[in-house]
């Protein structure tokens, strides 16, 4: 998992998920977390507060594409009323306003720089499951204007791992696959599908999905690189192009 600039030459657009590589959204994680647990101590559900923390362990370790229904079978055993729990907790956390919402999603260190580095080089996109409001704090940190196709799954209608949200920001780019290095903290949303779909990939081991998240354990969770964080990687694409 280690690579030079010349090993991808043929990458002209990198497509960036924003939580995790370009925003740290552990606090954000964990605050899903706590909305749902008091939804579900208010729907009568019974477990201890290390149950809990047991199963936020195991959500995390895992492929768990969804927390919500993987919390549920970790704690109840079964993931009935997931639809219901799922709408509420999403008007649970609509509720946050929106300095609070910021304040969960703090711009990671570097990062602004990092991007205006690599932006002279690639085309950026991102390519993230979030909520639409996203974008407002992309745009108050001032990084939105690096980006020439913004993905954001709220707005697009799909979310990860779902091909069809990646053929998305494809389209909008109008690129190849080929031509793409998915940049992501997670094996299963980011890099298999993006491999799947024949991208390089770059595994940004960073937040509470890439440090406690699984090992690649088969080829296509392998990705070509994986870096401790953005600025890592814009040191291994643009070598000494850097400024």
């Amino acid at each position: 998992m280690t690579g030079s600039p010349e090993d991808f030459s043929s990458v002209r657009w990198l497509f960036i998920d924003i939580g995790g590589p370009i925003i740290n959204d552990d606090r954000a994680v964990l605050c899903v977390f706590d909305k749902l647990k008091e939804i579900l101590v208010g729907r009568g559900a019974t477990f201890t507060d290390s149950d809990y923390a047991a199963a936020q362990v195991a959500v995390l370790r895992s492929f768990a594409v969804s927390i919500t229904s993987s919390m549920l079978q970790c704690l109840t055993g079964t993931t009935e009323g997931e639809a219901e729990i799922r709408a509420e907790l999403a008007r649970e956390l609509s509720r946050i306003g929106y300095d609070a919402f910021k304040a969960l999603n703090p711009l990671r260190r570097r990062v602004k720089e990092t991007l205006e580095a690599l932006s002279k080089r690639y085309r950026l996109a991102t390519l993230s499951n979030n909520t639409s409001r996203i974008r407002e704090v992309l745009r108050d940190y001032r990084v939105d204007k690096y980006f020439s196709v913004i993905g954001i799954s709220e707005s697009v209608g799909y979310a990860k791992p779902d091909p069809r949200f990646f053929q998305y920001v494809l389209d909008e780019a109008r690129c190849r696959s080929d031509e793409v290095m998915m940049v992501g903290d997670r094996l299963d949303i980011d890099i298999v599908p993006a491999r799947a779909f024949g991208m390089s990939t770059a595994w940004v081991r960073t937040g509470l999905f890439g440090t406690e998240g699984p090992e690649p354990a088969s080829d296509i969770e392998t990705p070509d690189l994986a870096v401790a964080s953005l600025a890592q990687l814009a040191d291994i694409l643009l070598g000494d192009d850097q400024e």
